[in-house]
Parts: structure tokens; C-alpha cells; sequence
């Protein structure tokens, strides 16, 4: 069991008046510590970002859905994120570990989430949605019920690009628990590397929503496709490649201060600010269609 501390924000529709919030370089209307508005049950969305990444490079789609009426729950990996990236590498690549940790973190942030005193009452109990960018979407599908596989950590990047049935050969499953109450999920370039195996996704029964990136070097929409063969209902899986797009550009676009990183620019024509808003009610309009 991982012994570190797991941060997780929930973000809820208030009508307490909001003020601006700084999280690191990023900003948000918050009310903190606000009562939830209206009645009734409120639906769950969990967003799990990207290996070394931060749940706040999200905060355009998350203030988008609590504007729609969703309760949305923001993780922040232990290990594995912008602050501490111990599990994780430069390349992006995931050490064992954190692939086992990663799902275990999104189920015990939902349990801390319906236990908490203010807004806890206000949950939908029984079911969530996720969405996942790239090893955020490793996340989900390992949440979902895919059966992961992986490589040893003393395996050497340079190898990762070696043919398929090499790497198999050293390939062993990554231990990780189903949680029956993830009923959807959104992937965003998923990280699809880990459920080529055949089969892997065969236990994967909850509605997909799955973009891809037209320039993703890193979770090419041929693989995604690949691996997406396993689902047991292609009916259920709504895919399609963003022309233009890169592999960060689900993202909402960064602040000034963070124009300079990698994550923060798109290839050449694509504008990642526009696309915010096609991305959001696409979103949106999948969830409403499950919930």
C-alpha cells in the first residue's frame, strides 16, 4: 500500500458568492467550504489527470460541468503529479507502482468524497463518471474493469519501442480492483499502451466517450482503436479523432506564467482555447445521456 497522503478537491454548484482561488499558477472563482445549491442528488464526475500532470490543467471543463449542475471530484495522484512526480519520469512513463496506485486513489477519493459532512448528502451514492487524459484514462479503464499489463521499471525506454510480442515476453498484469459503481467514462488520448493484450478490455462494459489527437505521437488513434476491439459492446464506445489536435491539447490552455512547457502548446493551426468549448458539450451531453 502506497503510505503517502492523497489530495482531492470537490467542486460543487453554490450559490454562495464566489472570489478568485489560486492553486499553484492556477486560478479560480471559488466559494470555499460552500454549501451545495438546490436539491436533490447531485452526479459525481471524477477527473484523473495525466502522468505528472495536475488537476487543475482540467479547470475549464471542471468549472464548465458545475455550471451544468455536476459535483465534480479533482485528484491529485500522490506521486505522480506536478508537485512530486516520484512514480512517474520525464518521459511520461509510469512505474509499476503507481499503475496499481492510480485506480486505488480514484476509488478512495470518491468513498472520502460521499463521507464528507457538507456535501456528501448531496451525492448520488451508487454511481460516478470519470474523465481521464492520458494516464488519467489508463485510470478509468483500470477503474472500469480492463486488465492492464506492463514492463519492468528496469526495462529500458529505448525497449518500449521494440515489437509487440518482445515486449510480451517480459509483460505481466498489473493488479488492480473493478469498481462497480463507475457507470461512464470520458477518455482523452488515452494511454492505451497497457490494454493491447487481447481481451484486455473485454470486461469493460460502461459507455465510452474517446477522443483521440490527429498529432499524438505519444497515444496514436490507430492503437486506441486496437485495443478498443476487446470491448464487448462496440456500441457503447463513441470515438473520434480531433483533427489538428495534439496529445495535450484536451487541456485547458495554461496560464502565461506556463506558456513555455511542453503541455502547454499545440501543433501548428490548432486553436486549443476554441476547441474548449466543443470538447465541454460534448462532454456534457454524454453525461446528461447516462445519468
Amino acid at each position: 500500500m502506497q503510505s503517502a497522503p492523497l489530495s482531492a478537491w470537490l467542486l460543487c454548484p453554490t450559490a454562495d458568492a464566489a472570489a478568485p482561488v489560486r492553486f499553484g499558477p492556477y486560478a479560480l472563482d471559488l466559494a470555499m467550504n460552500a454549501a451545495p445549491a438546490g436539491e436533490g442528488r447531485l452526479p459525481l464526475v471524477v477527473v484523473s489527470h495525466g502522468s505528472g500532470g495536475s488537476p487543475w490543467s482540467y479547470r475549464g471543463m471542471a468549472g464548465h460541468l458545475v455550471r451544468e449542475g455536476f459535483a465534480v471530484l479533482m485528484i491529485e495522484h500522490a506521486g505522480n503529479n506536478s508537485r512530486d512526480n516520484s512514480l512517474g519520469s520525464p518521459t511520461g512513463r509510469l512505474k509499476v507502482e503507481a499503475l496499481g496506485h492510480r485506480p486505488r486513489h480514484a476509488r478512495l477519493a470518491v468513498d472520502a468524497a460521499l463521507g464528507d459532512a457538507l456535501a456528501g448528502p448531496r451525492l448520488e451514492r451508487d454511481r460516478y463518471a470519470m474523465v481521464g487524459h492520458s494516464a488519467g484514462a489508463y485510470t478509468a479503464l483500470a477503474v472500469a474493469g480492463g486488465h492492464a499489463m506492463t514492463v519492468p521499471d528496469d526495462v529500458e525506454d529505448a525497449r518500449l519501442f521494440s515489437p509487440d510480442a518482445e515486449l510480451e515476453k517480459v509483460a505481466f498484469p498489473v493488479p488492480t480492483e473493478r469498481d462497480r459503481r463507475l457507470v461512464a467514462a470520458v477518455l482523452l488520448a488515452p494511454a492505451i499502451g497497457f490494454f493491447l493484450a487481447d481481451g484486455a478490455l473485454r470486461d469493460v462494459e460502461i459507455p465510452l466517450l474517446v477522443r483521440t489527437a490527429e498529432h499524438d505521437a505519444i497515444c496514436s488513434t490507430s492503437k486506441v482503436a486496437e485495443a478498443l476491439r476487446s470491448v464487448p459492446d462496440p456500441a457503447r464506445v463513441s470515438s473520434r479523432e480531433v483533427e489538428g489536435a495534439g496529445h495535450f491539447s484536451f487541456q485547458s490552455p495554461f496560464p502565461p506564467e506556463l506558456a513555455h512547457i511542453p503541455p502547454a502548446k499545440d501543433p501548428p493551426g490548432f486553436d486549443r482555447a476554441r476547441y474548449q468549448a466543443t470538447l465541454c458539450a460534448d462532454v456534457t451531453a454524454f453525461l446528461r445521456a447516462i445519468s
